[in-house]
């Protein structure tokens, strides 16, 4: 137990966004949908710095604005006013990553929700504000105009549609939503369509959009609860939002650790995964006196020796965590480090 917790970590298992950024997953799919309209998917994505590679993971991040200008662009190109909601058409709930795991994790429908509105904004989009709104018999899932992000049409609407997912996933078969507000600029008539594609009446908004639904769904028990697990991602969200892990080096130090064990841990890989160039990446860790090298060599360092004080964890086993193809290399690199040989390191310790 710690912190009240079944079992947490120290630190983050890999790097969070920052403000104006979010989880590459958003583009999910983009590459076949653009394949599909007849459209050069490489070439599009090039127009806004993005590559096949960079929206590749879904653990990768992008700028908001990346985003929005993304989408409107090939709303224009494909002449398609709601090409937000046929992209989120081909995506899911996972779209949101560990916070779809531990919303399924919870014991009901308004827990679930009010997961994804505690902990979005930690791992998936710090800019998200979402909040729940219940007023006797319907209750709203309401995101603000601006919360960081230019806002456009096809963003919202595809932000829209993945809540609706998520919703759908909580309520089952059985969920219908009662209606869908959305900030946008929406043509009248392109509503019907909208409609039919939320299964609701929509009406425009213009302080927040929201999706309303029945408020007896809040109350409803989930097949998929499961305590255990629920208690494990939890604990991990809360200590990540503890730790208010912003800094570059902070930043760098998590994307190390969560790719410590693959073998292809670099700065090229780090600068992916924080939206940034490699060069840009160097340039903000020399500010601060750092380098990328240093802050491997250190976490690759500290894990050893963590991993050697635990005897159960075999040397063949730690040189995988570390990103080494085997055992030899693990030695000889931590001789070079402590004089000593990982087995006589391991000796001393009582």
């Amino acid at each position: 137990m710690h912190d009240g917790h079944f079992y947490c970590i120290e630190n983050p298992l890999d790097v969070l966004p920052k403000a104006g950024q979010i989880r590459a997953s958003h583009l999910t799919g983009f590459i076949p949908l653009i394949n599909t309209l007849g459209g050069d998917p490489i070439e599009t994505l090039d127009r806004f710095g993005l590559d096949a590679r960079s929206i590749a993971s879904a653990d990768m991040y992008i700028e908001g604005e990346t985003l929005v200008g993304l989408l409107e662009y090939c709303s224009r190109h494909f002449s398609d006013n709601l090409f937000g909601i046929r992209l989120a058409s081909r995506q899911g709930p996972d779209v949101f990553g560990s916070i779809a795991a531990l919303s399924r994790a919870a014991a009901t429908f308004g827990q679930a929700l009010n997961c994804k509105v505690e902990y979005g904004r930690v791992v998936h989009a710090p800019q998200s504000g979402l909040e729940i709104v219940s007023d006797g018999e319907i209750a709203e899932l309401r995101w603000p105009t601006r919360t960081g992000i230019v806002v456009a049409n096809q963003v919202v609407y595809q932000a829209a549609f993945l809540n609706l997912k998520f919703l759908e996933m909580l309520g089952g078969d059985g969920f219908r939503p009662s209606y869908v507000i959305l900030t946008t600029d929406t043509p009248k008539s392109d509503y019907e369509a909208i409609g039919e594609a939320f299964g609701c009446p929509f009406r425009p908004g213009k302080d927040f959009s929201a999706i309303g639904f029945l408020s007896r769904y809040l109350e409803n028990p989930l097949p998929s609860a499961d305590r255990l697990v629920f208690s494990l991602i939890k604990g991990y969200f809360d200590r990540v939002r503890a730790a208010q892990r912003n800094g570059i080096v902070d930043r760098v130090a998590d994307y190390i650790a969560g790719d410590l064990s693959s073998g292809a841990c670099s700065i090229e890989r780090c600068a992916e995964k924080l939206g940034l160039p490699a060069r840009t990446l160097q340039s903000h860790l020399a500010e601060v006196d750092a380098s990328f090298s240093d802050l491997l060599l250190a976490k690759r360092m500290a894990a050893a020796k963590a991993y050697l004080a635990q005897r159960e964890v075999s040397l063949n086993d730690i040189a995988y965590l570390l990103g080494y193809s085997e055992q030899g290399a693990f030695g000889r690199a931590f001789k070079r480090w402590t004089g000593k040989t990982p087995r006589r390191f391991r000796s001393t310790l009582n």
